[in-house]
């Protein structure tokens, strides 16, 4: 029995990229709905932490809020030492976020938390390799929608 072979083309290849795309976006959407529903802090930082290895090639070092530390203990990040030598750098980055490098990890980010309010920290994430742009982008727009659920639960917090 011989198999088919379905010859590939720069455009077939474009058109799975883009439709993966899409799907990573609806996916994104759903989380963030999710996410802005909640008015409790633990939750939402669960579904964000949760979701990274979903959106992109690398996995979640830690999540860092200037208002309590860290959090998501269950990471690679667990250490002392590693998490002293993390957040001096977070220093040096400030608000905006930006390349990090974390021992044991070829490429490290911490994606800024900000909202209305101001910074309020970072998810820091790690690869053995740089991932590709696009889901560079996807890291960028998860944070922003943890920084507006997280604003969101602020704001209901101080209702009440």
């Amino acid at each position: 029995m011989t198999s088919l072979v379905i010859p590939t083309s720069p455009a077939r290849d474009s058109d799975l990229a883009a439709r993966d795309q899409l799907t990573s976006l609806q996916g994104l959407l759903v989380l963030s709905m999710l996410m802005t529903e909640s008015d409790d802090e633990r939750q939402i930082l669960h579904l964000a932490t949760t979701s990274v290895p979903s959106f992109a090639r690398c996995h979640l070092e830690g999540l860092y809020l200037l208002e309590g530390g860290w959090r998501a203990a269950d990471t690679p990040c667990t250490r002392d030492e590693v998490r002293a030598e993390i957040e001096a750098q977070l220093n040096v980055l400030g608000s905006g976020g930006g390349a990090l490098s974390v021992e044991g990890e070829a490429w490290s980010w911490a994606f800024p938390l900000r909202s209305l309010k101001g910074h309020m920290g970072y998810i820091v994430v790690g690869s053995q390799d740089e991932p590709p742009p696009d889901e560079v982008y996807l890291l960028q727009i998860l944070s922003q929608q943890t920084s507006v659920a997280l604003g969101n639960a602020d704001l209901h917090a101080r209702e009440r």
